[in-house]
């Protein structure tokens, strides 16, 4: 399933004759004309489109969930959830702690995309938390709230 619908993501579909497209998202509103953009092409094409937002954010078979899963983190302390309006991460534990690097390589493969990381200590990786949404909400990744949980 795709993220986020874009033209782009529309034009492939019409050539491979695509009914229906599945994505998280609809079109971002805060990109200047992208949802005006691919409504129109959606109408043009004939394709139907289906999003289901939060529900896979903060569900226990959505993306952090699934991401847990898949790069084998099987203790799961606090599910994803959404509180008032703010997106809290799910947290999770490795049985034995893994070093950065195998960490990095893991989600990498998962996801099949070449990731950013950063590595700032050299201490192994046990504890993890993970934020599937509010990508563009700083104000949900600077909340207080989340240190609490730890």
């Amino acid at each position: 399933m795709q993220q986020n619908i874009t033209p782009e993501l529309i034009e492939q579909a019409s050539q491979k004759k695509v009914d229906l497209i599945v994505t998280h998202h609809d079109a971002w509103d805060f990109v200047f004309g992208m949802k005006e953009e691919c409504h129109k092409l959606l109408e043009s094409y004939g394709i139907n489109h289906f999003f289901v937002h939060l529900p896979l954010d903060y569900a226990e078979f959505g993306t952090c969930a699934s991401l847990f899963k898949a790069i084998g983190i099987n203790n799961v302390i606090q599910q994803s959830i959404d509180i008032e309006g703010r997106s809290l991460p799910g947290i999770g534990e490795f049985e034995f702690p893994i070093s950065f690097q195998e960490l990095s390589e893991r989600v990498s493969t998962v996801l099949s995309e070449n990731i950013k990381s950063w590595k700032n200590s050299e201490k192994p990786i046990k504890r993890v938390g993970i934020i599937t949404g509010a990508g563009n909400s700083t104000q949900s990744l600077r909340d207080d709230s989340i240190c609490k949980v730890y």
